[in-house]
């Protein structure tokens, strides 16, 4: 079947900041296995390879805006992985602070983000994202979050360690996938209190 190409539309969401969101009218499944969409299947992962746009449900995208974060938050993403929400954060940290500086202005990005996973191939899976992105503003730990520990810098003004405190944490924790029902029907064959019973070991 020949596509109209004139029909797809990007569809720009108002609410989110700084209008950079923009919603492609296109199942997915087409997109990925449609012969004609070949070509814009194609850009679309090179320009999401090269960390010029992240692809990500809208419903994933609230927490961060909820945050309402600034140029120089400091900012622990909890249970990282795969890395939409963190990129998400770091891409806000930026927008602001150019909006703040002013393009070209140079001066250096106060904000942060400290982003964990307890799981080692997550962890380095979450690497791999954030290297699309270039960013020197962002740490990568690999720990149980339930007993982060406190992390210290030196305040040379006054020449001593102090603790890290956050101005905001996500922590999106892992989940048995109930709510993945909606876009995978075949999570209802699937589904067993097994997935969410292998959870109960992460409490403490």
């Amino acid at each position: 079947m020949p596509i109209d190409y004139d029909k797809i539309k990007m569809d720009l969401k108002s609410f989110y900041p700084h209008d950079t969101l923009f919603e492609m009218m296109l199942p997915r499944e087409m997109l990925k296995k449609n012969v004609g969409l070949k070509k814009i299947h194609k850009l679309v992962m090179q320009m999401a390879d090269s960390g010029m746009i992240t692809r990500q449900e809208i419903v994933s995208m609230m927490p961060p805006i909820l945050l309402d974060v600034k140029s120089d938050h400091a900012i622990l993403d909890m249970c990282a992985a795969p890395g939409s929400k963190t990129a998400q954060l770091l891409e806000l940290i930026q927008a602001n602070h150019t909006l703040d500086n002013g393009i070209g202005n140079g001066e250096p990005v106060k904000g942060f983000v400290v982003a964990n996973d307890a799981d080692p191939k997550r962890a380095f899976m979450l690497t791999h994202q954030m290297n699309r992105l270039n960013a020197a503003n962002i740490v990568i730990t690999n720990h149980n979050a339930q007993v982060f520990p406190d992390l210290f810098f030196k305040d040379c003004a006054i020449g001593e360690d102090k603790r890290v405190r956050y101005d905001r944490i996500v922590c999106d924790v892992p989940c048995s996938s109930d709510a993945a029902i909606r876009k995978i029907p075949t999570k209802w064959q699937e589904w067993g209190t097994k997935g969410g019973q292998s959870l109960h070991a992460l409490q403490i």
